[in-house]
């Protein structure tokens, strides 16, 4: 936790360190004398929860116009204001610009310091909920409304075709078509699942209930639905793990995340390409790797590989669709267990996605 503050004035400087001593004592200060020697902490913070106490009569700037060059910077960090300005109208301003909150400093004491720091992480922290809330709904609704339409309309075609059709379809044209219908179904019950145990997830209302579980075996299960899969593509799967690996997780969870990353490795591998699913016993850790040669990923894709943001639209090497649903689920559920998924990449060569699981969940 970690305090930036930003005054020119050393008195001003020395009168909020000690009340920020004496009331926060579990926040780490730092001070500055201008918005220039604070920018590298400021732009790279070395701390996740950030807050900066900024004097708005900050040198050169004039009225507003240092809180307004620190919200141009579009900081992931709240902004207090301190001011020696006894001007309600300022700190309204100061407020609609994007402060959290105003403080005067001839009025200023510890206690009321103290609140409007927490108080104003409090508010921010709720604000970032709210607006990843409202874009994983958003997210949700452009799945439903597009690539979950998009099969059933599929299987709509198909079916008045087949229905108007009668008995002049030749049988192998039915089987065809049939063979059709259901690849669309399967995708649309794909992501209907991903859909709902997704929402579940976000919700808390999906169980967790973890227990011994053979490696082997998980990857089995997951093999049985994506075989053919692999076997459209050509794809030779390499299995690099000891078949007597016992871990401890949730049974549809872990299958929900192998499925989820197995089925990305073969959406962008090449024809005839190998994937190698490898697991070992590290000292903190359990990883399971599922490691493909395709297509890769874009290095501007990668930051926000888990938000379902940048895979929209991005098709595999058979133009097969991507939501970025699967993904987002697959993390979801590895940090139910405390754990975390990796990725390395580079494109045109590849990627390599690894599932850890922390101790606590492993069987020694």
């Amino acid at each position: 936790m970690q305090i930036l503050h930003i005054e020119d004035n050393k008195g001003d400087r020395v009168l909020v360190s000690s009340l920020l001593r004496n009331y926060l004592p579990e926040w780490k200060v730092l001070q500055f004398e201008s918005i220039a020697k604070a920018q590298t902490s400021l732009q790279n913070p070395q701390s996740e929860k950030q807050i900066i106490l900024l004097d708005l009569g900050l040198p050169p700037y004039f009225g507003l116009g240092a809180l307004i060059e620190l919200v141009n910077w579009n900081l992931d960090q709240p902004i207090v204001v301190l001011t020696g300005t006894d001007n309600p109208k300022l700190g309204i301003e100061a407020l609609k610009l994007g402060a959290q909150d105003y403080l005067e400093k001839n009025k200023l004491h510890g206690d009321q310091l103290k609140r409007a720091i927490e108080y104003s992480w409090e508010r921010f922290d709720l604000n970032q909920q709210l607006v990843a809330a409202i874009h994983t709904k958003d997210r949700l609704f452009s799945i439903i409304g597009h690539d979950l339409r998009s099969p059933l309309a599929g299987i709509l075609s198909l079916v008045e075709f087949i229905k108007g059709e009668g008995p002049e379809i030749q049988r192998d044209d039915l089987n065809n078509y049939l063979d059709l219908i259901h690849k669309s179904t399967l995708k649309a019950n794909n992501l209907l699942v991903n859909l709902l145990d997704w929402s579940r997830l976000q919700l808390n209302k999906l169980p967790f209930e973890p227990k011994e579980l053979s490696v082997k075996d998980s990857i089995d299960e997951v093999l049985d639905v994506l075989g053919s899969n692999l076997n459209a593509k050509g794809i030779n799967l390499v299995l690099n793990f000891n078949s007597k690996d016992i871990i401890v997780a949730d049974p549809k969870m872990l299958a929900c995340i192998i499925r989820n990353l197995l089925s990305n490795a073969i959406k962008f591998s090449h024809h005839n390409g190998t994937i190698i699913i490898s697991g070992e016993s590290l000292e903190s850790d359990y990883v399971l790797s599922i490691q493909d040669f395709g297509i890769g990923i874009p290095e501007k894709m990668l930051e926000n590989l888990f938000s379902g943001i940048t895979t929209v639209g991005r098709q595999g090497t058979a133009g097969e669709a991507s939501t970025g649903l699967g993904l987002m689920l697959a993390q979801g559920f590895s940090k139910r267990h405390g754990g975390s998924i990796d990725v390395k990449s580079r494109n045109a060569e590849g990627s390599t996605f690894s599932l850890k699981l922390p101790l606590m969940f492993i069987k020694n």
